[in-house]
């Protein structure tokens, strides 16, 4: 079997955004490594700076220090060994289903059978049947299918995904959630998912990296230790999973008082609950 890519390593990065008196430290000396093959997840408040990490890793902002190394090479800026997966849909609408598939490897050149894999891929996905329908035509958890086997078929070496499923149904959530587990356990894809949702993050993960508040850094990582493939069921019969959830629930708390305290809560960083500043969440299965 062919060894896995996508090694990562977050070395000592800070990022600073704005500038003069508007200047604000958001992620300070932060290190991590994403091993290649593996799912990690990122969660922590909201506002604290995840998104800004995803930016940095697909080299659409700059650390300010430190540096990110992708199997070995340095990230100097964007490029397609690194691709995200936004919130908000990315689908082209006037190209079909598949034409939205196979756009990125098309511009790239690199694949004459990109239209057949395509299509296997949404055969994957559960897309076979509207592989010709336009994305006005399709309902938001297909688009986010959609968008998924895009970002499978380009094959980029690290795939971050920031908070894909937001803004879903909860049984479209739940379904998007276990299709994504199942393709990439599969597929042993490097993947960065940013979230505020534990159980998606114990659903998808090997490996878990729970933010501090802003400027933000690894707090704590944890192992995932739980068999593939997954689903929320044996996520939650699992006990092991239900301490990791406690402990993650009681890290995230600690540091969500923080930032109340320091009055820095932030709606930027995409907060799922009403008031946008805290980062608990959990599936509607999990809450039964």
């Amino acid at each position: 079997m062919t060894a896995p890519r996508g090694e990562v390593r977050f070395e000592g990065v800070s990022v600073r955004l704005g500038e003069g008196p508007a200047e604000k430290l958001i992620v300070d000396g932060c290190s991590f490594v994403l091993e290649a093959g593996a799912v990690t997840a990122m969660i922590g408040p909201s506002g604290c700076g995840k998104s800004t990490i995803g930016a940095v890793l697909a080299g659409f902002e700059r650390a300010s220090s430190g540096r990110v190394v992708l199997d070995g090479r340095e990230v100097s800026g964007p490029s397609p060994e690194r691709q995200i997966l936004f919130q908000e849909t990315a689908l082209m609408p006037w190209l079909t289903t598949l034409e939205n598939v196979v756009f990125a490897p098309h511009a790239r050149r690199r694949d004459a059978n990109r239209r057949r894999r395509a299509q296997e891929l949404l055969e994957r996905v559960g897309l076979g049947a509207f592989a010709d329908r336009y994305p006005s035509q399709l309902s938001g958890g297909m688009q986010r299918r959609a968008e998924l086997a895009r970002a499978l078929l380009n094959d980029p070496a690290l795939l971050i995904l920031d908070e894909p499923f937001r803004g879903l149904d909860a049984m479209t959530r739940e379904l998007m959630q276990e299709y994504t587990a199942e393709l990439l356990g599969e597929r042993r894809q490097t993947t960065l998912l940013i979230t505020t949702d534990i159980d998606e993050a114990l659903l998808l993960a090997d490996r878990v990296l729970v933010m501090s508040n802003r400027p933000t850094r690894v707090r704590e990582q944890l192992d995932v230790d739980l068999p593939r493939p997954r689903t929320h069921e044996a996520v939650l019969a699992d006990e092991r999973c239900q301490a990791l959830k406690r402990h993650m629930i009681e890290l995230l708390t600690d540091e969500v008082m923080r930032s109340f305290a320091a009055g820095v809560a932030a709606p930027a960083d995409h907060g799922q609950r009403g008031n946008g500043a805290a980062p608990l969440t959990t599936t509607t299965r999990s809450q039964e």
